[in-house]
């Protein structure tokens, strides 16, 4: 009986490539790059939500207290047409206003402005009198 040897097996290309030291470090540096990639869209994406929402709350707060202390001045009268007024400057049809009358009920003339424009009205709390 002849002596067979076997044939030693060399590898595959693709084998030798993931098996290389080179390819483990462009992995490596792949991932690394992926994950401060995710990491800085995060910060970023958190900041400018974070931003945004306080500039828009901030702009609410001032409108709400400039329509109160309108009210607080003139009366419900003048405050129910403010609020017409900032409803007919809406070009858009974004803004939402509701009016409370002293007793925390919703005011009866700002009913105009809302039926005028369905859906819009402004959150300003009721009055409280000492």
């Amino acid at each position: 009986m002849p002596h067979t040897r076997r044939r030693q097996q060399h590898p595959g290309p693709l084998w030798r490539l993931l098996s290389s030291a080179g390819f483990r470090f462009a992995l490596l540096f792949a991932v690394v790059f992926l994950a401060a990639g995710l990491a800085f869209a995060g910060v970023l994406w958190w900041g400018t939500a974070g931003t945004l929402e306080r500039q828009t709350d901030s702009a609410i707060r001032a409108d709400a207290m400039a329509l109160a202390e309108r009210g607080r001045d003139s009366g419900p009268a003048v405050l129910a047409e403010a609020v017409e007024e900032r409803l007919a400057l809406d070009a858009e049809g974004l803004s939402i206003y509701l009016l409370f009358d002293p007793a925390g009920r919703r005011g009866g003339q700002p009913r105009r402005a809302a039926a005028a424009a369905p859906g819009r009205e402004l959150l300003v709390p009721p009055q409280r009198r000492p």
